[in-house]
């Protein structure tokens, strides 16, 4: 297994864009992800209701051939380690950019928290909105969830606003999150 790997340098980490081919590995690894992460702070019930709805192959499918929107893979040792998932759509909120681009997921191996993952996705999201003429990154985050909350604000981002989140049947609260993109 890759994270029992010492040796592990994540230098060796590379970003591709997902296709369709990628669909049930990025469908069971954002399901895995969210499990890990979420499934102490919700109900077995709300949880088994979103995962159905959200985690599906098809789903992930139809997400991948969307005109606004993209999946990119950090792959390491020739496995999935993390992925980001970038939205150019409507924020929930109004924003005086004119493009903003929306990391509508962020999801590192629970494994590999804390390992650079996470750097190297926000690295790649900045990237993809330098070079697609994004002025504004924006995103949202469980008002509950302090460890992406601190890394988001470590990355650049403030807290610019509040949404709703329904996890199963439960109405959560998120942050917005959001920072400008400075070409450079």
């Amino acid at each position: 297994h890759w994270l029992n790997n010492n040796t592990m340098n994540y230098q060796n980490c590379w970003m591709r864009v997902a296709t369709t081919a990628d669909a049930a590995a990025v469908a069971a690894f954002a399901e895995m992800t969210f499990r890990a992460t979420y499934a102490h702070a919700n109900t077995p019930e709300d949880m088994e209701l979103y995962c159905r709805k959200t985690f599906s192959e098809s789903l992930i499918v139809e997400d991948i051939l969307m005109p606004d929107m993209q999946y990119q893979l950090a792959i390491a040792n020739n496995e999935l380690v993390g992925f980001i998932k970038l939205q150019w759509s409507t924020p929930p909120m109004p924003m005086p950019f004119e493009r903003p681009l929306q990391i509508a997921r962020i999801y590192a191996h629970p494994e590999a928290k804390r390992m650079g993952i996470g750097r190297i996705l926000m690295a790649s999201a900045k990237a993809f909105a330098t070079e697609q003429q994004h002025d504004y990154i924006w995103l949202g985050v469980w008002q509950q969830n302090e460890d992406a909350i601190a890394f988001y604000k470590k990355m650049g981002f403030a807290i610019v606003g509040t949404d709703t989140f329904l996890l199963g049947n439960d109405l959560q609260l998120d942050w917005i999150m959001g920072m400008p993109v400075h070409s450079k």
